[in-house]
This record gives structure tokens, sequence and C-alpha cells, in this order.
């Protein structure tokens, strides 16, 4: 969710994503096949993982699970609007044999916060924004 906040302060109308069940590294899906025995697809430097072995081992299906997730999203200290949008655009994709969920993020007419933590990318790292470079943030809205 604080990545959905970075995301959505890049500025008015910005839109991006994030997808749970892609490992960003070949270390994170190595680890991720060594634990649930799933091997990722590999794909343009991407490694699809998906989210089902993760519901088997929770013991639930996929339909369970995207509704865990889709009200741990309307419990999130994410502000709104964006908590609705992203709650209202959650969506589950299927690619060959894996799933993956699918936030989507637009960026709302005001900056977005996450527990009262103002953040924003600097790369693919999230970063709380300092005081000095709120009017920045606010700017972007304008």
């Amino acid at each position: 969710m604080e990545t959905c906040a970075a995301i959505a302060n890049i500025g008015k109308g910005s839109k991006g994503y994030v997808l749970v069940g892609v490992a960003e590294n070949t270390k994170t899906a190595a680890r991720v096949q060594e634990v649930f025995g799933s091997k990722p697809l590999s794909f343009n430097g991407f490694h699809i993982t998906g989210v089902d072995h993760e519901a088997t081992r929770a013991g639930k299906n996929l339909d369970q699970m995207f509704q865990d997730i889709a009200d741990r999203v309307g419990r999130s200290v994410l502000s709104e609007p964006l908590k609705s949008y992203i709650g209202t655009h959650l969506k589950c994709v299927q690619y060959f044999d894996k799933t993956v969920f699918v936030f989507e993020i637009i960026g709302q007419d005001t900056p977005s916060h996450w527990g009262g933590k103002w953040v924003e990318r600097q790369g693919a790292q999230v970063k709380e924004i300092p005081p000095d470079r709120m009017g920045a943030l606010f700017e972007r809205f304008r």
C-alpha cells in the first residue's frame, strides 16, 4: 500500500501498477521455488511466480485469497480516494498456470499518503518525502 501511495504521488493522473506474484529478481524467484516448490516462469527479465502456491499454503482457494487481499486494501491506512480506487480496480490475472494480482494505481486530484506518511518513488525505491520537499509534492497536483 505504501508503494501504491508513492506511485500515485508521481502526479495527478499518473498511472502505475503493483504486481503481486512477480519476483523482482532471480534470487527472489529462486527463494519462492525453494520455499513453495513452485517453478517461476521467466519472461523479459521478469519472474512470474504467481500467488497460487501461497493460497494453497494458507488453505484457501484463489477467490478466498483475492477477497482477503481486497479486504486488506479496504482496512489499510491508505488515504482516500486512492484506497477506494485501488479496491475497485484490483484484478486477478492468469499467466499460463500462474495467477497474479494486479493493483492499478492512478494519481488522484491531491497527493496520497499511507497512514499519514507522505512517500514517493525514487527509481525502484519508495522514500519518505522530507518536510522541505512537501511543497514540490503538492505542486505536482496543481
